[in-house]
C-alpha cells in the first residue's frame, strides 16, 4: 500500500516578509503608488475599518491540516470568510490636495497573516485605478485598471499581507462609468509567522529551507533552465473542504505549462487533479510565474513574480482507476516579456533513467529535485479507514530521488526525463529530507493521453495534438523564439556556433575568440566531458558515446563564459 506522510509547518505565503520596505506585486496590473501615499495622514479610510469577525479556532484548522495531508489533500493554506461588501454601499469618497477623486474602504481580518480578497464582480472602467495596501503601506498590489480585468465579472486578487488592509480606488478622469467591486469573500490565510512578536521578518526558516531542498537556480538547476520556465505555482479556491465541513477553502498546488502540437503558444496547464476535486472555482484560480530566487541561496527579499487570474478546465483523469492528471486552459495569454516555456513531454510508456522535478513545495519558491536511478512503474494504492483508493494498473511512475525531495504544495508538478521532456505529474509520497530512499508517485502522462476510456474528452490527446499529428514525443516552446525545434538549441547570439544540431557523432564548435576550455553536462548536471588545452577558435569533439538526449555545454573563451545546449541523437 502507498500511504502519503508528509511533515506539516506552519507557513507564511511565500516564506512571507513583515517587510522592510514597499513591496509593489505584479498580478497583470499597470504599478505605480496609491496617490493617498503622498498625504500619509490619509492612508487609513476617513469611515474608518470594517471588522469582519472570522471565526476561525486556529489550531484546529492546524491540527485538521496535519491529518489531511496524511490523507492526499492539497495544501490547504487559507479559510474563505462570506461576506458582502460592495463599493456603492461602503467606504468614503474624498478629494486629495492635488484634486484627484479616490475612494478607500478599510478591513480589518484579526489576526490573519495574509488575506486573499475574492469578488463577486470585479469591473475597473478605462482610466481607472484600484490599489489594495495592508496597514502600514509595505505591501502594495495594483494598480489594476481596465486592462487587468476589461470584461468583468467573478476575480481575485492575491494575498496582502496582514490583517487590516484598504483598498483604495482612483476615478477614472476619462470615462463617467461606473466601477464595480462587489467582494464575496476574504481568504484568511492563518498559518503564523516563525518571527518574534513585534519584530519584522526576515524569510523564515520553514521545510522548504532545509538542507536537502535545492532552489531552482543552484548549479544542480543549470541543465534546466528552460523548463523552470514553464513551471508554476497556484491557489485554487475550492467549495468544499477535504475535511468534510460547509466552508470554502484555498489550496495550493504546482503545474506546468506544456505545448501542444500546434506550437501556438495555448496557454494549458497540466497538474494533479486531487488538486481540484473539491468544487473549483476555476475563474478565480491565481497562477504565479517565475516565483524564485535569482541565485542559489535563500534570499531575504521578495521574489518578481507575475500573475494571472482565471482558467478553463480541459482534462481531467481521476486519481480512482487513473493517473491523477488534471489540465487547464487559462482565460489569458501569458505575456512574452515574462519569458514562459511550454514544456515539451513523452507519451511513450519508456521508464527515464535520469531526470528532475520542479516543483514549489509550501508554496515557497521553485525547487528542483533530482535522480539518477531508472522509474519504475506503479499502482497507487492508499487506505483510508475502510476506503482504498486505487490507481490505474502500472498508471504511476515510481521515483526515489538522489537529491532533494517534495512536500505538500508540490502536487501536480511535471517530472522530466533526461530530455527535458514531462513524463507525469506529482500525486504523492512519503520522500522526506531525513529518509532519502522513500519514494514519490508520478500520474503517467502516457495514461492520461489516450489510456482513460471513461470519457474521451478527458484524455489529454484532443488538446495537446489538437492537429492530430500522432506523434510520441513533442519538444517544447519558447513564444520569444518560436521558430521550431531546431532552433530551439542554436546560438543565442553569434558569439557561439553549434554544428550540426542536433548531432549524432561529432559536434563542431566555432566561437569568437580563443576557446580556452570546454565542459559538457548532462540533464543531471554531471560532467561527461571536460578539456582546457585548446588554442584556436574551433574545436570539434566526437560525441558518439553520448546517450541520446540533452546536453549543456559552457565555452571559456578569453573574454567570457558562453552556455547552451544541444541534442545527441
Amino acid at each position: 500500500m502507498f500511504t502519503m506522510t508528509r511533515k506539516y509547518l506552519y507557513l507564511v505565503f511565500f516564506s512571507a516578509i513583515c517587510l522592510f520596505s514597499l513591496n509593489l506585486r505584479a498580478q497583470k496590473s499597470e504599478g505605480g503608488i496609491p496617490p493617498s501615499f503622498n498625504y500619509p495622514s490619509l492612508l487609513r479610510s476617513a469611515s474608518g475599518a470594517q471588522y469582519v469577525n472570522a471565526d476561525l479556532d486556529v489550531k484546529r484548522l492546524i491540527w485538521e491540516d496535519s491529518i489531511a495531508e496524511r490523507n492526499g489533500a492539497p495544501l490547504r493554506l487559507a479559510i474563505e470568510v462570506p461576506v458582502d461588501i460592495d463599493m456603492k454601499k461602503t467606504g468614503h469618497w474624498r478629494i486629495l490636495p492635488d484634486s484627484t477623486r479616490i475612494w478607500q474602504h478599510t478591513i480589518s481580518l484579526e489576526k490573519a497573516s495574509g488575506v486573499i480578497i475574492s469578488y463577486n464582480d470585479f469591473y475597473i472602467p478605462p482610466g481607472g485605478k484600484l490599489f489594495i495596501y495592508n496597514e502600514d503601506g509595505t505591501s502594495v498590489l495594483g494598480a489594476y485598471t481596465h486592462e487587468t480585468y476589461p470584461q468583468g465579472g467573478r476575480f481575485a486578487t492575491e494575498p496582502v499581507y496582514g490583517d487590516i488592509f484598504t483598498l483604495e480606488y482612483v476615478a477614472s478622469p476619462i470615462s463617467q462609468e461606473e466601477p464595480r467591486i462587489i467582494i464575496e469573500g476574504l481568504g484568511y490565510m492563518y498559518k503564523s509567522s516563525a518571527c518574534p512578536e513585534g519584530e519584522r521578518c526576515s524569510p523564515q526558516i520553514n521545510s522548504s529551507r532545509q538542507k536537502c531542498m535545492l532552489n531552482v537556480n543552484c548549479e544542480e538547476g543549470n541543465a534546466w533552465k528552460r523548463q523552470k520556465q514553464g513551471v508554476v505555482l497556484f491557489f485554487v479556491k475550492l467549495l468544499e473542504d477535504d475535511q468534510g465541513f460547509p466552508r470554502q477553502v484555498w489550496s495550493a498546488c504546482t503545474g506546468s505549462l506544456v505545448n501542444n502540437t500546434n506550437r501556438d503558444g495555448k496557454p494549458y496547464i497540466l497538474s494533479a487533479t486531487h488538486c481540484f476535486v473539491k468544487k473549483p472555482v476555476m475563474d478565480q484560480l491565481i497562477v504565479y510565474f517565475n516565483h524564485e530566487f535569482s541565485e542559489c541561496a535563500n534570499e531575504n527579499v521578495m521574489t518578481q513574480y507575475k500573475s494571472l487570474v482565471g482558467a478553463i478546465p480541459r482534462a481531467e483523469i481521476p486519481l480512482s482507476h487513473g493517473s491523477d492528471t488534471y489540465l487547464y486552459e487559462l482565460k489569458e495569454e501569458v505575456p512574452k516579456v515574462w519569458n514562459p516555456y511550454y514544456n515539451g513531454w513523452d507519451r511513450r510508456n519508456n521508464p527515464a533513467n535520469t531526470g528532475s522535478v520542479i516543483h514549489h513545495p509550501n508554496y515557497d519558491v521553485k525547487k528542483i529535485s533530482l535522480y539518477r536511478d531508472q522509474l519504475t512503474s506503479g499502482t497507487w494504492e492508499q487506505k483510508l479507514g475502510s476506503i482504498t483508493t486505487k490507481g490505474a494498473a502500472n498508471g504511476h511512475w515510481r521515483v526515489v530521488y538522489s537529491k532533494g525531495v517534495t512536500e505538500a504544495g508540490s502536487s501536480g508538478s511535471p517530472i522530466f526525463n533526461e530530455n527535458g521532456l514531462i513524463i507525469g505529474t506529482l500525486s504523492g509520497g512519503q520522500s522526506v529530507c531525513s529518509n532519502m530512499n522513500l519514494a514519490d508517485m508520478y500520474g503517467k502522462f502516457w495514461f492520461a493521453w489516450d489510456q482513460y476510456n471513461d470519457n474521451v474528452e478527458s484524455q489529454l490527446k484532443p488538446y495537446l495534438d489538437p492537429s492530430n499529428k500522432g506523434v510520441d514525443y513533442l519538444e517544447g516552446y519558447d513564444p520569444n523564439n518560436p521558430s521550431g525545434i531546431e532552433d530551439e538549441w542554436e546560438e543565442n547570439t553569434k558569439e557561439l556556433i553549434l554544428f550540426p544540431v542536433p548531432a549524432t557523432d561529432d559536434l563542431s564548435i566555432n566561437a569568437d575568440s580563443i576557446i580556452r576550455g570546454i565542459d559538457i553536462y548532462d540533464m543531471q548536471g554531471r560532467v561527461v566531458f571536460s578539456r582546457s588545452n585548446y588554442s584556436g577558435s574551433t574545436a570539434a569533439i566526437n560525441i558518439s558515446n553520448f546517450p541520446y538526449g540533452t546536453y549543456m555545454i559552457k565555452v571559456k573563451t578569453d573574454q567570457k563564459s558562453i552556455t547552451d545546449k544541444f541534442i545527441k541523437k
